[in-house]
């Protein structure tokens, strides 16, 4: 990502000039500048946010004071004793990456690291080529402020991170720059899905607003299963977070061996609390009026639990390095028996001071877009996971069409055709649903590649980048190849949602046909023998009832009804059940009723 001006290389640079007073003719007063003296970093921004527009939607973030954020702020503070986020640093050399000095635990506070980076400024640090990877969970206005101004980060980065990337109104501005003014050599912001299995699925409702407990907050929001009738037990339910993870280096393209500094921006792990909409919405039009927003104070901290989707993003040994592939035993002694696989920062950090190997490390002292290795491995990793948990939906959504074949059967009473017809309804939402995410994860993947440099169209692999460019434009050119034939057959599946509603439909209007006709016998079967006695008793002379020749009435009618019943009638034995089967039906009805309202009273469909 290029800067968004020549000059802000290093450290405390000035920004661009603001524009002249001949540009803002006409236009009130700016607003006197929120930040102090002790932020210069975020006071230059501010000052300078007329020129560039993507800084304003960082700064109206930064700046945001609304119940939920006092929530998170007073949480923290009470509960842990410090400001929200983290922030580490490690040290390569040539016999291995170490933890900062004096902050094997972080730096305590925000003020600490400014303290730090004065004492060490950045330019000294990097004529006496040290390399340093500053790895920042969250996005606190003091630690980017630290960090910013005392490493000269370019702010597009910090915006990137802070965006979540789908917008929805008409005051955001992207921060998405143009592929050829970017370099992922220098700095990128790739998106991805954490998937969580969760453990109370109740705690994330489909007609609430669910963030998570944080400064920078994500969107937390239910992945929509389809259960299948014959599979016996309903899956886990799951649900994703929209994360971003940012790198930005102070290294030129093509200068190796010399100094850097290194940003990596994480989001932290998913903890006990989310943020949670106070108010359930009956439905989803309800939902969408709530658009109309009127500040009140809705936000409710709200307990959760759930865990990492397939153990998350784990670190495993790479087979290229000889270092891994000739000392695999003493490689996993290395690895604890129970080690943090939730917190990115956590992970990274592990990885790097505890099963990296020496080979890599020499490569990222080289070459500083290798210190985001691991974090692109991270990326990936839970790019594959979501793609196996969309593929698991979709097959269980193909086969919907086999399993409600087979639960057709002619003896289904009216009230369960009803039934099944509603929840074709109901899966067919969740399946437009499922739609509609498969295009925001298409237009992400998407977007990963532009930002790592890939050319769309002519997607391959540049041999010319660092090993950790070049891996990550392998993998994520597979997962992009790999989530578009994803999203054709979910497309697909409104397709066989439709069949299915009117082909049970057509068997439904069948059905309404055979039981007029069953109706009609059993109206037939009571008129006619009516009707038969009245015509007997209506007989005159010798042949009414009593007569010398009544015998013959019988001894004609009766053959000849027999004979018409095996000519006409292949299964005789159903006549007598068709005739029956009005009375069935009218007794099975009245109990399917009577079972509902005791076991089914107020239910309601949500989805």
């Amino acid at each position: 990502m290029a800067n968004i001006a020549s000059n802000q290389t290093r450290p405390g640079a000035a920004l661009p000039q603001q524009a002249s007073a001949g540009n803002t003719t006409g236009r009130e007063s700016s607003p006197p500048n929120p930040y102090s003296e002790l932020q210069p970093y975020l006071r230059s921004l501010w000052e300078h946010r007329e020129a560039f527009p993507a800084i304003n939607s960082l700064l109206s973030k930064l700046t945001n004071t609304d119940f939920g954020r006092k929530l998170v702020q007073d949480w923290y503070q009470t509960q842990i004793g410090r400001v929200p986020g983290r922030c580490y640093c490690l040290q390569f050399r040539a016999d291995g990456v170490s933890k900062l000095s004096g902050f094997e635990n972080g730096f305590p506070s925000p003020e600490s690291l400014r303290e730090y980076l004065a004492d060490h400024p950045a330019q000294n640090s990097r004529l006496m080529k040290n390399h340093r990877l500053f790895i920042l969970e969250d996005l606190h206005s003091e630690y980017v402020d630290a960090l910013g101004w005392g490493l000269g980060v370019d702010p597009l980065v910090f915006v990137s991170q802070m965006d979540t990337w789908n917008f929805t109104d008409s005051v955001s501005v992207p921060s998405q720059v143009l592929p050829s003014t970017s370099s992922p050599e220098q700095s990128f912001t790739l998106r991805y899905y954490e998937t969580r299995t969760l453990e109370d699925p109740g705690s994330i409702d489909t007609l609430r607003m669910q963030t998570t407990f944080a400064i920078n907050r994500r969107r937390y929001q239910r992945w929509r299963q389809i259960d299948l009738p014959a599979g016996g037990v309903a899956d886990k339910q799951t649900a994703f977070i929209r994360r971003c993870a940012s790198f930005w280096t102070s290294q030129e393209p093509g200068q190796a061996d010399e100094g850097w500094d290194a940003v990596l921006l994480v989001d932290p792990a998913v903890g006990p609390y989310i943020l949670q909409d106070a108010i359930q919405y009956h439905n989803r039009g309800r939902l969408w009026n709530a658009r109309l927003w009127d500040g009140r104070e809705t936000v409710g901290l709200r307990s959760h639990s759930s865990h990492a989707y397939h153990g998350g993003s784990l670190i495993l040994p790479n087979s290229r390095f000889k270092a891994v592939a000739t000392e695999v035993p003493s490689y996993f002694a290395r690895f604890p028996k129970k080690h943090e696989r939730e917190s990115p920062l956590d992970i990274l950090i592990f990885a790097w001071t505890k099963v990296a190997p020496l080979s890599l490390v020499d490569k990222a002292i080289a070459h500083s877009p290798n210190a985001a290795y691991h974090l692109l491995k991270y990326v990936a990793q839970h790019w594959n996971n979501q793609l196996e948990m969309v593929n698991t939906t979709i097959y269980k959504g193909e086969y919907l069409r086999e399993d409600y074949k087979s639960k057709i059967d002619e003896e289904q009473l009216r009230a369960q055709w009803k039934v099944d017809l509603l929840r074709l309804k109901e899966i067919e939402k969740d399946v437009d649903a499922i739609r509609r995410d498969l295009t925001s994860q298409l237009r992400a993947a998407t977007s990963n590649l532009v930002r790592l440099g890939v050319v769309l169209g002519c997607e391959a692999v540049d041999a010319d980048l660092p090993l950790a460019l070049k891996d990550a434009q392998k993998d994520f050119i597979t997962i992009r190849t790999s989530l578009q034939p994803l999203c054709e057959r979910a497309e697909a599946l409104t397709g066989i949602i439709d069949d299915l509603s009117n082909m049970r439909a057509g068997f439904k209007s069948i059905s309404n046909t055979e039981y007029g006709l069953r109706l009609l016998l059993f109206v037939s079967a009571v008129i006619f023998p009516m009707t038969l006695v009245a015509s007997i008793f209506s007989m005159g002379d010798d042949y009414r009832p009593g007569g010398r020749w009544f015998w013959k009435f019988w001894a004609v009618s009766m053959p000849f009804v027999a004979a018409f019943v095996i000519v006409l009638v292949p299964r005789p034995s159903k006549l007598v059940q068709n005739l029956l089967y009005p009375l069935k039906l009218a007794a099975q009805t009245r109990q399917t009723r009577r079972t509902s309202k005791i076991k089914g009273a107020g239910e309601r469909i949500t989805a």
